[in-house]
């Protein structure tokens, strides 16, 4: 059996889903679970969800975590019972497993900065902080192409007592902006803005990259806002050696054998940006004719 984590609302896991030979069930990231039986003498750990019910998980072979959490209908404490029995179970369990359960590991963009640069991987001048200070001395050095501000870690919305802000886009800040600043602020990750040739999107899956470029019909601050421009350009693209094999150091830090990384090519110079360990595929597989639902699925079926 396999055993799918995924967004509810990513269609490259139906895709996916197409190619396997063998049974599945999948968690999506909105369901409740209930843990129906768990009997340790009959090998036996039931659980259900609303498409899926009676799914024994001493019968998973092979893992694919692609987003989704095991929670309950219930309270915290019961979300984290049924997370903590689910989830213990299949770490202990033997399978195979593509990517990285979300609630097991937490990468955020300073981590995965400092290992870029420790194996001589180029990133934009970064710095954290919370003190306007400082953080108009770094402006000040850095006037020429600006600078941005973006998320330190993977979550997207910050919930306060009466309000959900999203957090997930990258900014430029300018000197309006920075003069609104109070003296200390939320903690928060800043960069130098490189004006890039291109950029490049990057799917990595067990040992191989698979790349694009990206070249959009206006310089945006966060590409993303350029993917629905039919102007935007989207081609296959090979990285060089010396990269790869920079990045796959970088990667085994982290012992991932499944994400998405974003670079930037500007002056004759990569600059790593960020690794997300959910890989972000389908827009790329879609544009570069990779067939990555085909690989994926070999690899959960054998």
């Amino acid at each position: 059996m396999v055993l799918i984590y995924s967004r509810d609302t990513d269609d490259f896991v139906n895709n996916v889903i197409n190619y396997l030979k063998i049974e599945f069930a999948r968690i999506g990231d909105r369901e409740e679970i209930s843990l129906d039986d768990i009997d340790l003498l009959k090998s036996e750990f039931i659980i259900s969800n609303k498409y899926n019910s009676g799914v024994n998980l001493f019968k998973v072979k092979s893992i694919w975590y692609n987003g989704g959490i095991a929670k309950a209908d219930g309270s915290i404490y019961e979300n984290k019972l049924y997370q903590s029995l689910v989830e213990s179970f299949l770490e202990k369990n033997k399978h195979k497993s593509l990517g990285k359960n979300i609630s097991h590991f937490e990468l955020n963009k300073f981590d995965s900065c400092l290992i870029a640069q420790k194996y001589g991987i180029k990133v934009p001048d970064t710095i954290i902080t919370n003190n306007k200070k400082t953080l108009i001395t770094f402006f000040e050095l850095n006037t020429v192409n600006g600078i941005i501000c973006k998320r330190i870690t993977d979550g997207i919305f910050y919930k306060g007592d009466d309000f959900v802000c999203k957090i997930g886009d990258t900014f430029a800040l300018d000197k309006k902006l920075l003069n609104m600043l109070p003296d200390n602020f939320a903690i928060s990750l800043f960069q130098k803005r490189i004006i890039c040739e291109f950029e490049i999107r990057v799917f990595y899956l067990l040992g191989n990259f698979y790349s694009m470029a990206i070249f959009p019909s206006e310089k945006k601050v966060d590409i993303r806002q350029t993917f629905t421009d039919e102007n935007t350009r989207m081609v296959p693209y090979k990285l060089p050696n010396k990269i790869t094999q920079k990045l796959k150091k970088v990667l085994n830090e982290f012992k991932l054998n499944y994400c998405s990384i974003d670079l930037m090519f500007s002056d004759e110079e990569y600059f790593f940006l960020e690794i997300n360990p959910i890989g972000q595929v389908q827009f790329l597989n879609q544009s570069c004719n990779y067939y990555l639902e085909k690989k994926i699925a070999d690899y959960l079926n054998l």
